[in-house]
């Protein structure tokens, strides 16, 4: 049986290393200020040898999600081991849409979506607006949705002008 040393840094006895002043570890080889995994596994900051960890982390190395999700599906935070879902989500883990809020929500015309983060409509393709009531009309949806007018070329500085009409 190897004698236990501690590293250089502590005395045996009972079992146990007994670490000097500024060490610490099972085996008294970790400097006090140091953190047993020095970048709390991705997931905190080591501050004076004890890890500080981000929301939705937990224990000494950061190591142990506090929530089953720890982003809470992006749509909430995780505070002490529970979710809290941002405005129009539920769930565990914020996962699910809040259906009682997303129904007074505007309805971007039918042709978005609400962003309640950004309290704006995200139009869907060929949509346009403030609430997405305006159809694009450009070069690569001209020949579906409009009728040309009038094109014209530069060759000059390669552009191609197109005004439409809707039909």
């Amino acid at each position: 049986v190897c004698p236990v040393l501690c590293s250089g840094h502590g005395q045996y006895g009972g079992g146990l290393c007994h670490c000097e002043e500024g060490w610490k570890g099972p085996e008294c080889d970790i400097p006090e200020t140091d953190c047993r995994i020095a970048d709390c596994s991705g997931h905190g900051q080591c501050v004076r040898g004890s890890c500080h960890c981000k929301p939705g982390w937990k224990g000494e190395a950061c190591d142990e999600p506090d929530c089953e999700d720890p982003t809470c599906s992006e749509h909430g935070a995780c505070v002490h081991g529970q979710c809290y879902c941002k405005a129009g989500w539920k769930g565990a883990n914020c996962d699910q849409v809040d259906e009682q809020v997303h129904k007074c929500l505007p309805t971007c015309s039918d042709h978005g979506v609400y962003d309640l983060e950004t309290a704006r409509c995200v139009c869907n393709r060929h949509w346009t607006g403030p609430d997405c009531s305006q159809e694009r009309c450009g070069m690569l949806s001209f020949i579906q949705l409009c009728r040309p007018v009038d094109i014209s070329v530069e060759k000059k500085y390669m552009a191609i002008e197109i005004t439409c009409m809707r039909q």
